[in-house]
This record gives structure tokens, C-alpha cells and sequence, in this order.
């Protein structure tokens, strides 16, 4: 049975977005939320939200007393026990009912001598509640105390926890500095909000009193972010191995079975794929007749409608167009772009392509694509034009393919090399993209360690 309130214990006394380690919890917070938990936030009590996922209505705050001593070097002053006493009712009271604790450098750190005695006193009297204890900085081999006492205490391992470190290369050390056994030190990366940092986020609207403005300014900024992150989390665009995007409208001289066909064959060697077509201003006529054609040519080549999508279809309010900006944005987080229409002057769908860093497959028979972006960077494949390329003048150019299943195999290969080999930085994006996530490392890393052996009765 799923437990659901999770609690996040930090030293925050202030929010500053320059702090790392704001932006760490802020994450976490993402993706609790987002994933059906209500998590209780304890900070000092002088802390502000900042508003955002902060204030999310699945966010409550519990508060930790603010006049303790902090001291970057670990010295103690006389009273700290009083402090320690006062701090761990405090926590005592805001953990109560909570079996899953995630603590941000509280037993690490010398600044933070109070809520790490405090914490223990509180563990060693519940041993059902489970500690997740995050670490943000490489580990010292002890953390410093002036006091012989209270250091004789922090040196002690801490009791019914988990040390949760973000690479896995050192958990052998901090396990023997901090006195864990090695499968106690749990490996979990911090992840990225690949769509925050790439399409932003919505604004804050509600202290514009006039409506009109109001309503002005989400459309213009905050709509364009939503059906953007819409499409992506809907589909599970980040998880696929390989990801492209193809606005046009649909003419057949547009000619996007080439892209679904390739597409369709990288699935075929084994490569998770998604396949976006932004077909704006095609409701009637032969584009309606041409669209279906192209669903049933990606059905019979094997993409389902989780791996070719029409964004015309998806929503009603994408029917005829979608903001520029969320084209852009998709182009953000795609692979490649092919482009094998016919007919060209020039081409910024292309261009802005080659701005987001995608490869580009360009029509060998439009040859005024090479004039304009050349040969160096981008492949140029035959996929037949609408002059003549032998003597420059009106005609056709057409294309002849004998066996389609090998045609596009190659294509495929091809493009795949040089997403895959070729070209290291849009490689490394596709690896972090599926494995440094928010919802990866969630489901993978951090989710597990929850329901990790012992814990306490289900709390309603």
C-alpha cells in the first residue's frame, strides 16, 4: 500500500535561488507532487515560500525554532543543550505521523550541530520512522564539534536511516566514514527538470487585477509552456531513444512518410522512438485524405499513436495552430530533423532546427539547400524535387525506390550513426535526457527507498 505524506527536513532559513541546494529540494518537491504525494516541508521558522511549487496546495510547511547557534567551523557556546531540547520538540511534533523522513545536510555539515543532535535524539526514540539522509557536498571524514560531548554523539552512526549519496563511485568511502554498512549508502543523482530548464515556467498572474491583461499575458507566455509540457508528459517524450520533429502543412510535397518510414525502421532495430508532426492549417480537403494515408503508412510500418503523433488530433485547441513557441520547444528536446519536401525557397523550419542543434537530413534533389546551409554538417539524401536537377529548369525529379524495406533501413542507419557516434553532444543529451530526469530518477532511485525493508503502520 502506498504511503503518500513524506516529509522533507531542511536548514532553510531563507530562499535563495543562487543555492544549489534550494534548487535540489525545489526538484524534490517536483517530483513528489507531481507523482500523488503530500509532502510536509520543515524549515526555520523565519522561512518564506517563494511561491511556485513551493505553495503547491499538496505542500505543507512544519517549523523548526530559528534562534539556534550555526557556526561554519562546529563550535559549540554554552547552552546548547537547552537549544537541542527546544529544537527536538519542535521536531518531535512535526514528524508525528510521518514514517519517511528526507533530511538535507543535516548530519553532514558543522553548521548544523543542533538539528543533527536534535534528529538523533528523535530516531533513537522512533525506530520505525525511516531517515533519508541527502548529501550535497563531498564528505569530510568527520564532521566537526567543538564539544567532546555532543561529538562523541554525531560520530555515532546514525540510527534506522540511509545515506543517500549522488554517486556511486564513493559510497565505499562514506560508508566507512559515517560507520554505514555498504548497502546503506544509497546512490540517487540529482536529477533535472529538462522541461522547466528548457521551456520555462508559468508565471505567477494573479496580482494582475485587469482580466483582459491577465488573460493577455497567459496566452502569450504561460499557454505556449503548458501545451508543451503537456505533449511531452503525455506521450513520455523524454524516454524515447530517439525524438524528431516535422512542422508542415500537409502537402503532399512535404512528403513526412519519409520521416515516418525511417523512423518506423529505428524502432525495428530496437530504438524507442517518437515521431511529431506539427501539421498546422490542414483540416480540409486532400490534406485530411493525405493525413489519413500517412496514419495508416505508420500503422502498417509499425508506430503505434504513442509514436506518431499529429498534433492537429491531439488536442482541440491545437486543431489549426499551436504558438511558435512550443514548436521551438519541441525542437529543444528532438534529435534530428529531416526534411525531404520537394519544394523549397529556403527553409526556417530547417534553420531554427540547426539553432536547437539538431541534425539535419536535407533533399539532395532541392540543391538550393546546399547553396544556403552547405555540406559539411548535414546530409543530403535523394528524396526526389520539384525541378528538374539536371538542367536547373521546370519538371520533376523523382525517385525511384525498388525495395522500400531496405531503403529506409539504410536511411535509418545512417541517421542513427550519426545521432548515436557522430555527434557526441547530441548523444550525451539523449543519455541524460532518459537517465538524469525528474520522473527517471523518481521511479528508479528515490521512490524505491520509501518502501525499503522495515517501516512504520500505514498512516491514513
Amino acid at each position: 500500500m502506498k504511503n503518500n505524506k513524506v516529509c522533507i527536513f531542511s536548514t532553510f532559513y531563507e530562499y535563495d535561488q543562487a543555492y544549489s541546494l534550494c534548487n535540489c529540494v525545489e526538484d524534490q518537491i517536483r517530483m513528489f507532487v507531481d507523482n500523488g504525494y503530500k509532502i510536509k516541508l520543515i524549515v526555520d521558522e523565519d522561512f518564506k515560500s517563494p511561491g511556485g511549487y513551493w505553495s503547491h496546495p499538496s505542500v505543507s510547511y512544519g517549523y523548526t525554532p530559528h534562534d539556534i547557534q550555526r557556526s561554519n567551523d562546529g563550535v559549540l557556546k554554552e547552552g546548547w543543550e537547552q537549544e537541542v531540547d527546544k529544537f527536538y520538540e519542535a521536531l518531535k511534533k512535526e514528524l508525528e505521523g510521518y514514517k519517511v523522513v528526507i533530511g538535507h545536510d543535516i548530519v553532514l555539515q558543522p553548521a548544523h550541530l543542533i538539528h543533527n543532535l536534535a534528529s538523533r535524539r528523535l530516531a533513537n526514540e522512533r525506530p520505525e520512522l525511516r531517515w533519508l539522509h541527502w548529501s550535497h557536498s563531498a564528505t569530510a571524514p568527520s564532521v566537526r564539534c567543538s564539544d567532546e560531548n555532543a561529538r562523541e554523539i554525531i560520530q555515532q552512526k546514525f540510527p534506522n536511516a540511509f545515506m543517500c549519496y549522488p554517486n556511486d563511485w564513493d559510497r565505499d568511502r562514506v560508508a566507512k566514514n559515517y560507520k554505514y554498512e555498504l548497502d546503506e549508502v544509497k546512490c540517487v543523482h540529482h536529477p533535472s527538470d529538462f522541461t522547466s530548464l528548457m521551456f520555462g515556467d508559468e508565471i505567477d498572474l494573479s496580482e494582475v487585477e485587469n482580466e483582459e491583461v491577465r488573460n493577455k499575458l497567459d496566452k502569450q507566455i504561460n499557454y505556449p509552456i503548458r501545451l508543451s509540457k503537456d505533449l511531452v508528459n503525455e506521450f513520455d517524450i523524454l524516454d524515447a531513444d530517439v525524438i524528431a520533429t516535422y512542422p508542415c502543412r500537409l502537402d503532399r510535397g512535404k512528403q513526412p512518410e519519409f520521416l515516418i518510414k525511417t523512423m518506423a525502421k529505428m524502432k525495428e532495430m530496437g530504438r524507442s522512438v517518437r515521431c511529431i508532426i506539427f501539421d498546422f492549417h490542414s483540416t480540409g480537403g486532400d490534406k485530411v485524405v493525405y493525413r489519413d494515408e500517412l496514419k495508416i503508412i505508420g500503422k502498417q510500418w509499425g508506430l503505434d499513436e504513442k509514436e506518431l503523433i499529429f498534433i492537429s488530433e491531439w488536442r482541440e485547441d491545437t486543431r489549426l495552430r499551436v504558438p511558435r513557441q512550443m514548436i521551438m520547444n519541441l525542437k529543444k528536446i528532438s534529435d534530428f530533423h529531416m526534411h525531404p519536401s520537394t519544394s523549397e525557397t529556403y527553409s526556417l523550419v530547417a534553420q531554427e532546427s540547426m539553432i536547437w542543434r539538431n541534425f539535419c537530413i536535407m533533399n539532395h534533389h532541392t540543391p538550393y539547400m546546399r547553396d544556403i546551409y552547405g555540406s559539411k554538417n548535414v546530409i543530403h539524401e535523394k528524396f526526389g524535387g520539384a525541378v528538374n536537377v539536371l538542367d536547373m529548369e521546370d519538371g520533376s525529379t523523382n525517385v525511384n525506390i525498388h525495395n522500400e524495406g531496405e531503403y529506409f533501413h539504410n536511411l535509418a542507419n545512417k541517421v542513427l550513426y550519426f545521432i548515436e557516434q557522430g555527434n557526441p553532444v547530441i548523444n550525451q543529451w539523449r543519455f541524460i535526457r532518459k537517465t538524469k530526469s525528474i520522473n527517471h530518477i523518481f521511479r528508479n532511485q528515490l521512490e524505491p527507498l520509501l518502501y525499503y525493508a522495515k517501516s512504520a503502520p500505514e498512516v491514513s
